[in-house]
């Protein structure tokens, strides 16, 4: 079981638990996506976001038979251009402050109207989250490739080489080493980076 299920991973807390440097476990979840075992979203939200899945009309008509939702609407109405269209960013925190009330009161009245079928509702999130591939395997049976992991540690080595080259070198415009790497070639110096001006 497992294949596309989605968990919040909170490192600092694994790390702590089991003894494991935070970068290491990170590390770690990283040769599992490249193995397509699992894949880790670190892009955290900021927002949450909101969109209304009913047609106005419907909208206008739950409004009547469900006025303790009414100040909520009509606030969310106002405040998000396009929010019928597409998902908007949304700030419970801006929102219980126009509204009077606390913000995980509006988080559960937008969680109710998400129940009810009215609008979807994504929370804001700000851990790590780890979404399986596959299905879950036991230990031994997970297989990761030898050649795979040496040709990524060869790449890594090579990507590090090239940084420290980049730190050290005193000659060469700093642009057109970068481009290079890049397999970009540019015949002119920027003119603008410490070497070209010093």
């Amino acid at each position: 079981n497992g294949e596309g299920e989605e968990f919040d991973f909170d490192i600092s807390h694994f790390s702590k638990k089991n003894k494991i440097n935070k970068l290491k476990i990170f590390n770690i979840l990283k040769y599992l996506e490249k193995e397509n075992y699992l894949k880790i979203n670190t892009s955290n939200s900021n927002y949450s976001k909101v969109n209304f899945i009913v047609k106005q009309t419907e909208l206008h008509e739950f409004q009547l038979n469900n006025s303790i939702f009414r100040p909520l609407i009509k606030l969310l109405l106002r405040s998000y251009v396009g929010i019928f269209e597409k998902s908007v960013n949304i700030n419970e925190k801006l929102l219980s402050l126009r509204l009077k009330n606390s913000e995980e009161r509006v988080q559960k009245m937008l969680n109710k109207l998400e129940e009810l079928e009215i609008l979807k509702y994504n929370k804001k999130n700000n851990q790590t989250q780890i979404t399986y591939i596959q299905n879950r395997i036991e230990n031994k049976y997970l297989k990761i490739s030898e050649e795979k992991l040496l040709n990524r540690k060869s790449d890594d080595i090579k990507r590090m080489d090239f940084i420290l080259n980049y730190c050290k070198q005193k000659q060469l415009c700093r642009t057109k080493l970068l481009l290079s790497y890049f397999g970009e070639n540019q015949k002119y110096k920027c003119e603008k980076c410490d070497i070209c001006n010093k």
